[in-house]
Order: C-alpha cells, then sequence, then structure tokens
C-alpha cells in the first residue's frame, strides 16, 4: 500500500439511526480496508467493536482508551 499523507485524509461524520451503525462501519471497512479509524466514547463501544470486527473477520484492530474518573 502507498502512504497515506494527511492531504489524503478525510473526516467525515454521519448521523443515522443508532440500529444501522454496525452497517456503516462494515461499508466504511469494506469501501476503505486498513484506512478507517473509529472513535468511541466508552469502553463498552470498545467491547461491541471488538467483537463485531472479529465476527467480520477484519485485520487485526488496535485499541487505545484511558481510564478517567469521572467527577
Amino acid at each position: 500500500m502507498n502512504e497515506v499523507t494527511m492531504e489524503m485524509l478525510t473526516d467525515t461524520k454521519i448521523h443515522y439511526e443508532i440500529d444501522k451503525e454496525d452497517f456503516y462501519l462494515f461499508y466504511f471497512l469494506m469501501q476503505y480496508p486498513g484506512l478507517t479509524l473509529v472513535f468511541a466514547n466508552n469502553i463498552s463501544d470498545i467491547t461491541h467493536l471488538s467483537r463485531l470486527l472479529k465476527v467480520l473477520n477484519t485485520t487485526d484492530p488496535t485499541y487505545s482508551h484511558a481510564p478517567q474518573v469521572e467527577a
């Protein structure tokens, strides 16, 4: 694969019905293999994504999270 530069990146925000979120994730993963970043707000979303990506047999995803104490 060629190098990806900042000029080649696209930031997209999609408004969708909650029951369609997995569909859109699958679409972007297939449309842009190896080039999709997904941000989640909480660890339960990361757990859901992890299970979904295993079912879809995607390449090894990388996860990162920083536990924070809520005030």
